[in-house]
């Protein structure tokens, strides 16, 4: 059995970078609620579209999409409001 055998049977992984970009987003709120922080809508983007680019390189072997938009979309979503 060849190593690109095995490498096709494992279960792709979750980024730590998207998983990242969304405690960091839970500690925003609970940090400031009611203020409006620098962290929430310039650097948690920043890091959910480092994620998402990290995950579309990796060729399938990561996956967390989905927490990657969530926390783009919803600090911009809360600046609007």
């Amino acid at each position: 059995m060849n190593e690109t055998d095995t490498d096709q049977n494992q279960k792709p992984k979750t980024s730590k970078l998207a998983i990242a970009s969304i405690i960091c987003l839970g500690l925003s709120f609970i940090i400031c609620c009611s203020m409006r922080s620098f962290v929430v809508f310039f650097v948690i983007p920043i890091v959910g579209i480092a994620a998402l680019i990290h995950i579309w390189l990796s060729k399938g072997r990561l996956r967390g999409i989905f927490l990657a938009i969530a926390s783009i979309v919803i600090p911009i979503c809360l600046l609007l409001c």
